[in-house]
């Protein structure tokens, strides 16, 4: 009897549990509306709880203005937490949207348009992330979006235009990514755009136009890549491009335009030279050629390398790799040669961009430039990676017979500093001339500091170059030098430090090029 009361009082429990669980599932499933849900009057929102019953909308939540809809405010939806899209849009009265303020997800797109009383959306607070548009459009009295403050993400385009008040976009601080366009225009009283300081990438085109108020863009400063066409045209009041200093990657061109007072864009030319850009500049002009004018400096390639650069010629030889008429060009042949700049690592620890998709023709190797101060040679002011080419001429990236520097006077001199990862660096004996027509002369022991102390003797050619064998770039050839060479003896089609004569190969013809420059030291300038 005791055995069949227990049985029967376990299958009492079991039944109940499942009666419970039935219970669970269904009032969460009242809890999902499927499909899409309208709103058109005030009575629809105030009797949201009871009519729909539901946190959680699967299709468009529309809730729409048409017609004269007299909806004032959203204080009805209080309970929804998510929806897969939603459109507030065409609104004579409404003045706000604090009923939203649970919604924390929008599977889809974010439409907020044509609501001529709405001064904030406030109300979206705790809304984290939108998987498709978010588009923000003619709102006329909207003067902050403050309520995206916990936006992280954007799924695709990001569109904030024709809001007559707004003033600032600071509600975006927190977003780091949009996938598709970004497009900021046509905000009349738009003074900064400091919101969108956290956003990393743009996946597709950057569009920043029609904003009369717009002095600077330095709120995209930490933008290092856009997928495609970088736009910024008709901001009368904008003068320089400084915030776009980090961008590493354009995928497609770059249109900047119709910006009347713009007269610093010195980056563009950092990015001509660094192969930033993958496509066409339009500067000062459309894509059918028409002329549309920023400020004297910015309305040409030429006119902003010639008002952003000065450009030096040097010479400068390498006796580890001189082979009695000119220096070979091995690494090159064997495809050995690193697109990127190699100076990041110590003791050179440069952190330039130099990068390029192609070698030029005839280079010898990667050298390091550096420039001082005229009347105190500790002082660093910048520094430049570019090419030797195998006559003994530095040659920039884009393989111009020049070396572009971006922070000098043009009617100034410098201390300069030749550097090269497994010779001797040297420094010019004293100030030299920028703009020079004639290349300053590396070779010659009375332009560098220490005279020929600091350099060999190249008898084929009666010149002098650099000292091969400072390998660990201490200023210093000695043992530490060699040990290296012996720890990496036999290697063959490398790029390495230990190929003293730049043949690709480690072998005991790199010994002999270090063994006649043994003990040689640097000037203190130059050491690390």
């Amino acid at each position: 009897m005791k055995m069949m009361l227990s049985t029967y009082t376990s299958s009492v429990a079991k039944l109940f549990a499942l009666f419970l669980l039935f219970l669970i599932y269904e009032n969460a499933r009242a809890q999902v509306w499927e499909g899409d849900y309208l709103i058109e009057t005030q009575a629809d929102v105030d009797n949201f709880t009871t009519d729909c019953a539901c946190t959680e909308i699967t299709g468009v939540l529309h809730i729409s203005g048409y017609a004269n809809s007299g909806i004032v405010h959203l204080d009805g939806l209080s309970n929804l937490t998510s929806v897969g899209y939603l459109f507030i849009t065409d609104h004579e009265h409404l003045i706000n949207i604090d009923g939203l303020s649970n919604l924390t997800f929008i599977q889809g797109s974010l439409h907020i348009s044509n609501n001529y009383l709405l001064t904030s959306i406030d109300g979206l607070n705790n809304l984290n992330f939108i998987g498709e548009y978010l588009w923000i459009s003619s709102n006329l009295s909207l003067t902050n979006i403050d309520g995206l403050i916990n936006l992280v993400s954007v799924g695709g385009v990001l569109m904030i235009q024709v809001n007559p008040a707004l003033i600032n976009i600071d509600g975006l601080s927190n977003l780091s990514s949009v996938t598709e366009d970004l497009r900021i225009c046509n905000n009349i009283l738009l003074q900064n755009i400091n919101g969108l300081t956290s956003v990393i990438s743009v996946g597709k085109s950057l569009h920043i136009h029609n904003s009369p108020l717009l002095t600077n863009i330095d709120g995209l400063s930490n933008v290092t890549s856009i997928g495609r066409y970088l736009n910024i045209h008709h901001n009368p009041l904008l003068t320089n491009l400084n915030g776009l200093s980090n961008i590493t990657s354009i995928g497609k061109g770059v249109d900047i335009r119709d910006n009347g007072n713009l007269n610093t864009c010195c980056i563009v030319e950092h990015w001509r030279i660094n192969n930033v850009v993958q496509g066409n500049y339009y500067i000062g002009i459309t894509e059918n050629g028409t002329i549309a004018p920023n400020a004297s400096g910015c309305n040409s390639l030429a006119e902003i390398q010639d008002n952003c650069t000065v450009q030096v010629k040097f010479q400068v030889l390498l006796t580890g790799a001189y082979n009695q008429t000119a220096m070979n060009t091995y690494l090159q042949a064997n495809n050995l040669l690193p697109l990127q700049q190699p100076y990041a690592a110590h003791p050179s620890a440069y952190d330039g961009t130099e990068q390029v998709n192609a070698i030029p023709d005839n280079v010898v190797d990667w050298v390091l430039v550096e420039v001082r101060d005229a009347n105190d040679w500790d002082q660093l002011i910048e520094k430049r990676a570019v090419f030797l080419r195998n006559d003994g001429l530095l040659i920039d990236i884009d393989g111009s017979l020049n070396v572009h520097f971006f922070n000098l006077d043009e009617n100034s001199s410098y201390y300069f500093i030749i550097r090269h990862r497994n010779h001797l660096d040297v420094m010019s004996s004293q100030p030299l001339a920028v703009n020079n027509v004639v290349p300053h002369d590396f070779t010659n022991p009375n332009n560098i500091l220490g005279g020929d102390s600091q350099l060999s003797y190249l008898e084929e050619r009666a010149s002098f170059g650099l000292k091969a064998g400072d390998i660990n770039g201490d200023g210093i050839i000695n043992v530490a030098d060699v040990a290296l060479i012996n720890n990496e003896d036999d290697l063959l089609n490398t790029y390495q430090n230990t190929d003293c004569n730049l043949d690709g190969n480690i072998t005991t013809a790199d010994f002999n090029e270090y063994l006649p420059n043994a003990s040689a030291i640097g000037v203190p300038q130059i050491r690390y």
